[in-house]
């Protein structure tokens, strides 16, 4: 039964009164053979939102067990609540549907800006907010979907009536057993809750070096997984939704990046594109993963761009710097409520074909971030973006100096094995020295083994990947191998869909790597000697900084400890862990929250006899914090 309203009497409505006067004379009507034992409500913008309100009149009505659910379009349902503003009809919610007596299922699309889905308006709760708060209750017979294009009340998502069926036909045969009729087909849709934020993964923010997670850091450590067309969708039933869940359970990924080519944004359809690309990135959320959109040019936004490989649209990595402005205009308006995604503004930058150089083009680039940054600001949107240097992302100089200014910046680098320069001295040169001065993601790594012939990036475990990881791991980067695909290379996966020798290192790296610290983790990140070079017997000063480099608060008592000509390394504990107190120490009272830093000095009275020593420090060598 469909329900609408009339706001001739203004916004207060007798609704529920004449849907169960009008259900009171359908059922007196012997003619309908159903005899009102299976009762679907389907409302449409406020009508939907009145979903609940009738449902409750109804069940205590004498329609108790024969309502089965209810269908909400356009902007959910208004839960109960009072009115708190008359012009905007916003509400203080006070509860939600009673869903063990009924279903509920909710549409909305997100191109909907009357009724945004992340936000309260008009007294209709977002779908997105109702739906996780059925979740987080243990509702179970709640179905939404959020899906991209339309507006509100046009019905501009292609499979928006198969939806509602389908979500009609789960109320009626699956959720509440109503044997089916004579040619019934199963529902075609998934109606699972699809629009609810994963519950163990909140928005993405930054805090010194550290991207955190809920207040705490988190390591980010995934794949890419190309676009959603030519990479997964050449392939037919190769590639689908299920390689999330696999990613997140089996691999322990906890982050994807999904990329959509300039020459797709140019020249597809673009409900067709959004759509596409939704569905992967709902994908990946639903499984708990954070998302990168890439916007995959590659070249500089002066115009030039790489040539096509054979058989590709010669315009495939297009770089025109209006046409990225306009992506990121649109994806900010769809995504920038969402802090769980970031924004990879532009692949790989490369000034021309002989950009292999290591030549400092960062001053001429900056200008085009700073206006694709805008961009993404001017929509309201709060996520992460990601900015690089040039050399296809392989070379950050010039950026520790002269960074964007803006303080949701992380900047990538991308690295691939090559022979002879498979070193942390060369990988240290290719960022720049920004390293430990501004959050860093290598969003592109890998190598082809043995069993790859005529590899492009040859290497191997021993020859790259420990000692990539080891490095990546030491300076606490952030990373994404690439790429979960048996034809773009390096690839992870083998044709047949086994995993290649560089697949399964990388799953073994996902699988024992711990990606959330739950305890605070102190380091030390700078030792200063004031003056640099004390003369014999001088007083001087060592300037220590330390880092919280971990996920909670470090508080109470932390020591910074001196050691004169002996490794305090040599000295520790075999039953405590911790090293015996140095040749000069100091305590400090602090609370240093995650991603932190502090620096404080220690005096050496007398300083040192003339010779040649080693000095160490250590933070913590007392192990008065729980790390």
């Amino acid at each position: 039964m469909a329900i609408g309203f009339d706001d001739l009497g203004g916004w207060v409505s007798d609704i529920d009164v004449k849907t169960l006067d009008g259900l009171n004379n359908l059922c007196a009507d012997a003619s309908i053979p159903a005899n009102c034992n299976a009762i679907i409500l389907d409302g449409s913008s406020y009508g939907g939102a009145q979903n609940y309100w009738v449902m409750e009149y109804l069940q205590s009505h004498g329609y108790n067990g024969k309502a089965l659910g209810f269908v909400s379009e356009d902007a959910g349902y208004g839960a109960p609540g009072t009115l708190t503003n008359a012009t905007t009809g916003a509400y203080t919610r006070t509860g939600l549907a009673n869903t063990a007596s009924y279903s509920v299922a909710m549409i909305e699309n997100t191109g909907d800006t009357t009724f945004p889905i992340d936000e309260c308006t008009w007294g209709n709760c977002g779908i997105r907010v109702l739906s996780n708060a059925h979740k987080a209750r243990g509702d179970t017979n709640v179905f939404s979907m959020c899906p991209i294009g339309g507006a509100h009340g046009t019905r501009g998502y292609a499979n928006w009536n198969v939806w509602v069926i389908s979500a009609i036909k789960t109320m009626l045969h699956v959720t509440n057993a109503i044997p089916t009729f004579t040619g019934y087909v199963n529902p075609p849709l998934n109606v699972s809750n699809a629009c609810v934020n994963a519950a163990a993964l909140p928005g993405l923010s930054i805090s010194g070096t550290e991207i955190m997670a809920g207040g705490k850091v988190i390591r980010l450590r995934g794949v890419n997984m190309g676009d959603p067309f030519w990479a997964r969708g050449w392939y037919g039933a190769t590639y689908s939704a299920a390689d999330y869940a696999t990613l997140a359970q089996d691999w322990h990924a906890n982050v994807v990046r999904i990329s959509i080519f300039p020459t797709q944004w140019k020249n597809m359809e673009r409900a067709t594109l959004l759509a596409g690309l939704a569905q992967e990135v709902n994908a990946a959320l639903d499984n708990g993963m954070y998302v990168i959109i890439s916007y995959h040019v590659i070249g500089w936004p002066n115009g030039w761009y790489q040539p096509a490989y054979a058989g590709n649209p010669s315009d495939t990595y297009d770089s025109s710097l209006s046409l990225a402005t306009s992506f990121w205009a649109q994806m900010s308006q769809i995504y920038g409520s969402d802090t769980r995604i970031i924004f990879d503004l532009w692949n790989e930058p490369a000034h021309d074909a002989s950009d292999w150089a290591n030549v400092n083009y960062w001053t001429e680039l900056k200008p085009s971030y700073e206006s694709l940054i805008q961009t993404v600001r001017n929509n309201g949107a709060q996520n992460i973006v990601l900015a690089t240097g040039s050399g296809w992302a392989s070379w950050l100089a010039g950026i520790k100096d002269n960074p964007l200014t803006d303080p949701k910046v992380v900047y990538a680098y991308h690295k691939y094995s090559v022979n002879g320069s498979n070193t942390a001295a060369q990988w240290n040169q290719d960022t720049g020295g920004l390293i430990g001065v501004k959050p860093v993601i290598v969003s592109e790594w890998g190598y082809e083994d043995t069993d790859v012939t005529n590899p492009t990036w040859p290497g191997s475990q021993a020859s790259y990947g420990d000692a990539f990881t080891q490095w990546m791991d030491s300076n606490h980067l952030n990373s994404l191998a690439w790429m979960y695909h048996h034809d773009w290379t390096p690839a992870l996966l083998k044709s047949n869909g086994s995993l290649t020798l560089f697949g399964t290192f990388v799953k073994g790296y996902f699988s024992t790597a711990l990606c959330v610290s739950t305890r605070p983790d102190l380091i030390v990140t700078n030792v200063t000697l004031i003056p640099a070079e004390p003369k014999p017997n001088e007083t001087f000063k060592i300037s220590i900084t330390i880092r919280n480099q971990g996920g909670a608060d470090a508080v109470g008592d932390i020591y910074r400890d001196v050691y004169i000509d002996r490794n305090p390394v040599d000295d520790l504990n075999s039953t405590t862990g911790c090293t015996s107190a140095g040749n000069f120490s100091r305590s400090d009272k602090l609370s240093l929250a995650p991603g932190m830093s502090d620096t404080k000095t220690i005096i050496i009275n007398g300083g040192l006899s003339e010779a040649q020593h080693q000095i160490w420090v250590y933070v913590d060598a007392r192990c008065q914090i729980d790390e």
